[in-house]
């Protein structure tokens, strides 16, 4: 039975990847209209498709269905990303990471029953209806929706066939093996149901996974799950209604400290080896500062790109004080809201988080910190040198010149000229800042300076230091519109250029002040027949 349960399984995720398909212009449904936000006239629908979820959504929809917290293992196959993001139609299931997850469910479930029986067994075991109970109860929680009969009937059966050889406990082991690799835990459906011949609608149940992934990065709860399956979720109001409670609960922070952790590189900085004193407890420091700043701008200051830039204050350890040239704190406290007034800092741009990882190992990196700010903030999509017939080689260290003055000269090659003298003026402006992101005056005993004439897209614009920087793209549309594409990306998993074009378009359609609101706009799109529609049409149809 449990082969059969597989099989079936193997099925299902085939005919996800069939399933995927190029967008196509479909004509507005007959309620879109000028005065909703959310009409989708000329818009290109979302794809219809199976997408299997990433890691980080993985370990929390286990978390959910077991009750306890799951670490994924070291040795579980890392995402595939797709414009930085974890969240996309590029995942699969490999041979390798079929093996893995079975091993890991295996061991989940001998934990589940060790640990967590009684919560999942409320009934007496001898009692004839409980294992049907037991089971339903659990593929509602694991498959975010309520059970099909077909689908509770091979799960009994599985159950009954391990009972029979090991007892209740060993059959509630199996279920809970098998189910934790099935497809509808694996993958968030988006097959929707026909709604003409060239479009199909997300399910209210399909909605409430769609939903509950976005915004908290997990399954849906309860409330959630109900509202899918009564049908609510139809409803574009009740859609508003779900979204605003779940970004009023705490535990929606994490997501949005992922988009940020993925749309900056951040989570790099695990990884990176920098030679200062106590290095993994900096790692540690930087990314928490980063994180409680993020909760405070989302949370309580607008959920803006504006605040995210120029916030005048930042969320710091006492111990990280010194560290990062502040002044030191009172005795007795350990950690909250700093003043960055009369700082080198201002908002995200100058946190050593960031400029700890757009660095080399001990030296600054003018070229990565400017290629970030062009790609992550201003949406320039640069070459690759390789692309260019091009060969990197970044200047040799020298005792007798500051990392500007090097690259100043590596900039004088005609071939490396054009691009050179965009990326680097936006670089030089964080010269003020080592490799981990400490503020410094001089390198080499020379002057360090941050001036600089930036000429590219959205300017022409003479800088002196990275704070100008960070004022500058708070105020500039272009970026606002590029961090609304990057949230879009993100959020919602898609990356084709039709689709997020339709998204900005209707994104334009909102009040300036909902367009800066992060929570706003992806309500507004939530609320929209974009979030339910999908294309019918093949590739190449």
């Amino acid at each position: 039975m449990q082969r059969r349960l597989l099989m079936c399984a193997a099925l299902v995720i085939g005919v996800g990847a069939a399933c995927r398909s190029s967008l196509s212009a479909s004509s507005p449904p007959a309620h879109a209209s000028a005065s909703n936000p959310a009409s989708t006239a000329h818009a290109r629908h979302l794809p219809v498709r199976l997408r299997r979820l990433s890691n980080a959504e993985y370990a929390q929809t286990l978390t959910h269905i077991l009750g306890f917290r799951v670490v994924l293992p070291a040795s579980f196959p890392r995402d595939v990303l797709s414009n930085g993001f974890s969240s996309n139609d590029r995942q699969s299931v490999d041979p390798t990471y079929a093996a893995e997850a079975k091993k890991l469910a295996r061991e989940l479930a001998r934990r589940a029953v060790r640990e967590r029986f009684e919560a999942l067994v409320p009934c007496a075991p001898a009692n004839a209806r409980c294992a049907e109970s037991v089971v339903t109860a659990f593929e509602r929680r694991a498959y975010r929706r309520p059970p099909r009969p077909a689908e509770t009937r091979a799960a009994l059966e599985l159950f009954r066939e391990a009972a029979q050889s090991g007892g209740f406990e060993v059959g509630l082991e199996q279920l809970i093996a098998t189910l934790l690799v099935s497809p509808q835990v694996l993958y968030v459906s988006e097959l929707g149901a026909p709604a003409s011949p060239e479009a199909r609608q997300l399910t209210s149940e399909e909605a409430a996974s769609v939903l509950g992934y976005m915004l908290t990065g997990g399954p849906p709860d309860e409330a959630l799950v109900s509202a899918g399956a009564e049908g609510r979720l139809r409803v574009p109001e009740q859609r508003a209604r779900e979204a605003w409670r779940l970004l009023g609960q705490s535990n929606t922070r994490f997501q949005f400290r992922r988009f940020v952790h993925e749309w900056l590189g951040l989570d790099a900085l695990a990884s990176l080896p920098k030679p200062v004193t106590d290095d993994q407890q900096l790692r540690l420091g930087l990314i928490a500062e980063t994180d409680a700043f993020v909760d405070e701008v989302f949370m309580y200051e607008g959920a803006s790109l504006d605040k995210l830039l120029s916030a005048n204050f930042t969320v710091i350890p006492a111990s990280l004080r010194t560290f990062e040239g502040l002044p030191p704190a009172a005795p007795g406290q350990h950690y909250g809201r700093v003043s960055l007034a009369g700082s080198a800092r201002v908002g995200l741009l100058q946190q050593p988080s960031f400029l700890a990882v757009h660095s080399h190992e001990s030296q600054t990196a003018p070229v990565l910190r400017g290629k970030a700010i062009l790609e992550r903030f201003l949406c320039i999509e640069l070459p690759r040198p390789t692309e260019l017939g091009l060969q990197v080689t970044f200047p040799p260290p020298d005792p007798e010149l500051t990392t500007r003055q090097r690259h100043a000269r590596h900039a004088e090659d005609p071939t490396c000229r054009s691009c050179h003298r965009t990326i680097d003026a936006i670089g030089f402006t964080f010269e003020n800042f080592d490799f981990v992101g400490r503020v410094r005056t001089e390198e080499n005993q020379r002057a360090i300076d941050t001036r600089t004439e930036y000429g590219g897209p959205g300017g022409p614009q003479t800088f002196q230091d990275s704070r100008d920087v960070s004022r500058w793209l708070a105020g500039n549309p272009r970026a606002h519109e590029c961090f609304a594409r990057q949230a879009f990306r993100f959020f919602t998993g898609q990356h084709d250029a039709g689709v997020e074009a339709a998204f900005l378009a209707e994104r334009r359609r909102l009040p300036e002040a909902e367009q800066r609101d992060l929570f706003a706009t992806l309500v507004a799109f939530i609320q929209s027949p974009m979030f339910m529609q999908r294309t019918a049409k093949e590739s190449g149809s």
